[in-house]
């Protein structure tokens, strides 16, 4: 049984984890023009 809680914590870390995707892509081409 998952309690609101949980879904909360891992909807959290869900979006830091696409948050970090979308800056990863947007910073790690940068330095390479």
């Amino acid at each position: 049984y998952i309690s609101p809680g949980d879904m909360r914590r891992l909807g959290l870390i869900g979006v830091i984890a696409v948050l970090a995707v979308l800056i990863f892509k947007l910073v790690l081409p940068s330095p390479r023009k």
